[in-house]
């Protein structure tokens, strides 16, 4: 109880649900919740409860890149720890220390020495990680794309034009050069990804005292970055809920803040499978949309979504129409 009131204390500087004890474990009105909503972009920081838990919710790029760019403020956060019975130590739920290893330095460490065997447990955490987040995600942002594709023809349409430029008639698999001159291809995955992260908040917990948006932050404090509530900001992405690949053109990013849009979070800590889930998501989009036409049944005005671990259909399927292409 002392924690709690404490904390309260420190956190009630930063707008948000600073409420009693007695309002905290009663339910959040929703037209309470629904008013912070409206509020939030005015600041780049808002709390809310967990029960007796503070989250602190980092919304703006410059309050995000703070967090994600300091090397100091990178431990996970508590809500990660359910994981480790089944992931270990692994790149989702371990700390930054710098006395950490990839799993290629230990391969590499190994071999350098005689009679060196590789724990069992270190390689449960690492191949756990690379199926989790190597596969879940990539595979979740795969169906995001063809719910976006299978929502604009005219898109649609761009691409299979890309396509005909690039591999002609021909059906051999792609290449790896070939897979890079699919421009616009990429400005849709990335717009796609913008639209649904496929991982919508990420959290950490704070080590030391950190100033973020002229507020303190206490040490001991969880902070969530709300990837998704940053890539949809209006102050940032001029009419955000419209898919519009064309954001991703050179000349339109230039005054993007480059912690403006973070798919693979960024730092120290940003995903080092980034380039090879681009490309795993353009082979597989370009195996379907080469010999399939896609059309969504919901809009995204339709399309409500939840927020697990990863970014997915609240009624946990997405419905397409496909037909052969011409």
């Amino acid at each position: 109880m002392y924690v709690y009131y404490t904390m309260r204390i420190k956190l009630s500087h930063i707008p948000g649900t600073n409420r009693s004890l007695y309002q905290l474990l009663r339910k959040i009105r929703p037209e309470a919740h629904k008013k912070l909503l409206q509020n939030k972009n005015k600041s780049g920081l808002y709390t809310v409860w967990i029960g007796l838990h503070p989250i602190v919710c980092a919304i703006t790029p410059e309050c995000i890149k703070s967090i994600l760019q300091s090397k100091t403020h990178v431990e996970k956060g508590e809500q990660y720890s359910f994981l480790k019975p089944w992931l270990g130590n692994g790149l989702i739920t371990a700390p930054d220390k710098p006395e950490s290893k990839t799993l290629l330095d230990r391969f590499l460490d190994a071999n350098e020495k005689d009679n060196v065997s590789f724990p069992d447990e270190d390689l449960r955490a690492h191949v756990t990680s690379l199926l989790f987040a190597g596969h879940d995600t990539t595979a979740i942002s795969i169906s995001w794309a063809l719910f976006c594709i299978g929502n604009d023809l005219k898109c649609q349409e761009k691409i299979r034009e890309e396509l005909k430029e690039v591999f002609k008639d021909s059906q051999r698999p792609p290449s790896v050069k070939e897979l890079s001159q699919l421009k616009y291809l990429e400005r849709v995955i990335k717009e796609s990804r913008r639209l649904y992260p496929s991982i919508p908040i990420i959290l950490r917990k704070i080590s030391e005292d950190i100033k973020m948006d002229n507020y303190i932050v206490p040490k001991g404090t969880s902070v969530a970055v709300r990837i998704l509530l940053v890539h949809r900001n209006p102050e940032i992405w001029s009419n955000p809920l419209k898919f519009d690949p064309d954001r991703f053109l050179p000349e339109n990013l230039e005054q993007v803040h480059p912690y403006a849009y973070i798919p693979f979070s960024a730092g120290p800590r940003n995903c080092i499978g980034q380039k090879f889930a681009i490309l795993e998501e353009k082979i597989i989009l370009v195996a379907i949309l080469r010999k399939w036409r896609v059309k969504s049944i919901e809009t995204h005005e339709e399309m409500t979504v939840d927020m697990s671990v990863v970014l997915k259909p609240k009624q946990g399927l997405m419905y397409l129409h496909s037909l052969p292409q011409k």
